[in-house]
């Protein structure tokens, strides 16, 4: 009898949970059982149903994805339609800014570079300053693409910030000016050559004919990356095979634990030309990535300061209303458990404050 009633207390129960089971969709088990975002869901649906006032949604979405992505690292950000638009056309050089590298620290952006001869020079602001607002809306936990493109727009246009300096809070007006006239320029003193790169675009072919023309002329090359905090990483990547003529150069492990290698092909020009290369707390990036591969093969001299190693592989996504969001999507790994992340370039030779770093340069090639 008792074998009996179990069995009927069995089978009693799996009719009860097919009967659950088909009364939900599948996305609804997901969501009650095992998505942790359910919980999200729930918010939104208190906060439309029992807020005080009514709510736009099309004003609190922004801010619940910002705070997520916020959550996530320094790269990761949220950009509305306008500034998607804007992040795919950043390098256009007729394109107004004030020349200032950020990083994000304490949820707020701080100045970690300052352009020479641009308008954040002039105007007086600081490495270290932190920028509060801008054309009064708080920064404060936002991404920090959303403040990069928030401080670019057309030359000659004002921008409005509020600057925290120690225990002070200054109010500024910038004026957004051309900053460069191209991405990279060269010049020759005394028998070497000295590369200034402002940013990494997807094509290099201008930057490498330049070279090409000196490839008999120069005794030695110095590279200046200072303040180069943009562009393609994989421009860096491919710059360094220029003078780098084989091996394996870096891989990028993914949360599907696919890993992406990297070679450099034979096809270098310059193998034997002596290079060094400058570097500072603002180069970011592919130039970021350029200097540690010429380091990790031993074919440059690096000097300056240490960079902070916020670099790894990021792709923007839209959304169906025009926004985006940058999003990390990989690690960049030198060697097996070698992570770039948090690490960056450590100089052969850190320069103090007051010294020249295109002199030191020119007496590191004549020695």
């Amino acid at each position: 009898m008792k074998k009996k009633q179990k069995r009927i207390y069995l089978v009693s129960s799996i009719i009860l949970i097919i009967i659950i089971l088909a009364s939900l969709s599948l996305s609804q088990i997901f969501s009650r059982f095992y998505s942790p975002f359910h919980m999200l869901e729930r918010v939104i649906r208190y906060v439309k149903n029992e807020y005080f006032k009514p709510v736009r949604p099309e004003k609190i979405a922004p801010a619940a994805i910002r705070g997520m992505l916020n959550y996530l690292d320094p790269n990761s950000s949220y950009l509305n339609p306008e500034q998607t638009k804007l992040f795919e056309n950043r390098w256009n050089l007729e394109l107004g800014d004030i020349g200032v590298i950020l990083i994000k620290r304490y949820s707020y952006p701080q100045i970690i570079g300052i352009i020479e001869n641009s308008p954040a020079q002039e105007s007086g602001l600081k490495i270290g300053d932190y920028i509060s607002s801008i054309n009064g809306e708080t920064t404060y936990k936002k991404g920090i693409w959303e403040v990069r493109l928030s401080l670019k727009g057309n030359i000659n246009s004002e921008v409005y910030l509020k600057i925290m300096r120690n225990n002070s809070l200054l109010k500024l007006k910038v004026k957004r000016e051309k900053i460069y006239d191209s991405y990279f320029n060269i010049q020759k003193i005394k028998n070497n050559y000295l590369l200034k790169i402002n940013y990494f675009p997807s094509n290099l072919r201008n930057l490498i004919n330049a070279l090409k023309k000196i490839e008999n002329k120069a005794k030695g090359l110095i590279i200046d990356l200072r303040n180069c905090y943009d562009g393609k990483i994989i421009s860096g990547f491919n710059l360094a095979n220029v003078f780098i003529p084989s091996g394996k150069a870096f891989f990028v492990k993914r949360k599907d634990k696919t890993i992406k290698e990297y070679y450099f092909k034979k096809e270098n020009y310059f193998s034997n030309l002596p290079l060094v290369v400058i570097v500072n707390k603002a180069t970011m990036s592919g130039g970021e990535l350029f200097a540690l591969l010429l380091k990790k093969f031993k074919r440059a001299k690096i000097i300056g300061e240490s960079t902070f190693g916020i670099l790894s592989e990021t792709k923007v996504f839209k959304m169906d209303d025009g926004s985006g969001i940058v999003l990390t999507t990989g690690m960049i790994f030198l060697e097996k458990d070698k992570k770039i992340w948090g690490k960056g370039v450590k100089p052969d030779i850190t320069l103090k404050e007051k010294e020249n770093p295109v002199q030191k340069a020119i007496k590191l090639l004549g020695s």
